[in-house]
């Protein structure tokens, strides 16, 4: 069991745990949704949002029929706890641990998965790339390079995008060379070296993009997730259009939308 899915775990049980009709107060949402999404960024690599949703929850109610006291999660046909993978197990028997410590060190913990920083998240995509005796070295740093916002990948969506197309920033230490269909979904090298999966956008709009708070239809026009305040909105004064995309920027965009998009 990686890192990764043993903090997934730990999201789960904590869910579980202290969990009631609404979720944790400390995660500052009041449904269910919002809270999973909050964790989709650090731990949804290859999954849609929906499927990140399904995902998470299930694990949590797997939890649920030994922890919760409100939700009665997966139960066996005589009422008892429904058995749990070894790898959850493993993991309930760590945090009841920890629980038994302190409660304020669970949420720390559970805290610091939301604060995982995209260099953090870059590293731990480089190293299966490393890792791949298929790829010979030439590839592996092409890739790389790529995953870190350099080499072709960046060049060649600057010619493709001389400036963010939203903000009109043209000052390259500003700009972010962003994958539309995100690295971690991509099937294969070229949909992870191809400039037109990618869009040039100012740092602040790329977190936006690349959190599904909006997204493109192909003529250009903004699509702003109903999720997103009103007053954030505002303040970002955003334009209703862009120039169309390029009818090769099309499944990518498309893709965006429909997976990515709150």
């Amino acid at each position: 069991m990686n890192t990764y899915e043993s903090g997934l775990l730990e999201v789960a049980w904590y869910l579980a745990k202290y969990g009631k009709k609404k979720p944790p107060e400390v995660l500052g949402v009041d449904t269910w949704k919002a809270a999973i999404s909050l964790f989709y960024p650090t731990f949804g690599a290859g999954k849609t949002r929906i499927e990140f949703y399904n995902s998470l929850k299930n694990h949590r109610d797997r939890f649920d029929s030994w922890l919760s006291v409100v939700r009665t999660g997966w139960r066996n046909a005589d009422g008892s706890p429904g058995e749990l993978p070894l790898s959850a197990q493993t993991v309930m028997n760590k945090m009841n641990k920890m629980n038994k410590l302190s409660e304020s060190l669970i949420e720390q913990k559970i805290l610091s998965w939301l604060s995982i920083t995209p260099s953090e998240q870059k590293l731990a995509d480089i190293l299966p790339i490393q890792q791949d005796k298929s790829l010979d070295e030439t590839m592996k740093e092409r890739l790389i390079a790529s995953r870190l916002g350099q080499g072709e990948f960046r060049k060649k969506c600057l010619k493709l995008f001389h400036a963010c197309p939203i903000t009109g920033i043209s000052f390259q230490p500003l700009l972010r060379a962003s994958h539309i269909k995100p690295w971690a979904a991509c099937q294969n090298g070229h949909e992870r070296l191809d400039p037109y999966n990618g869009i040039i956008l100012a740092a602040h709009i790329d977190a936006l993009f690349d959190q599904g708070w909006l997204s493109f239809s192909n003529n250009g026009h903004l699509l702003i997730s109903t999720e997103l305040d009103v007053g954030v909105k505002t303040q970002l004064n955003l334009p209703k259009n862009i120039p169309p995309f390029s009818a090769e920027h099309h499944h990518y965009i498309k893709w965006h939308r429909e997976n990515i998009l709150r």
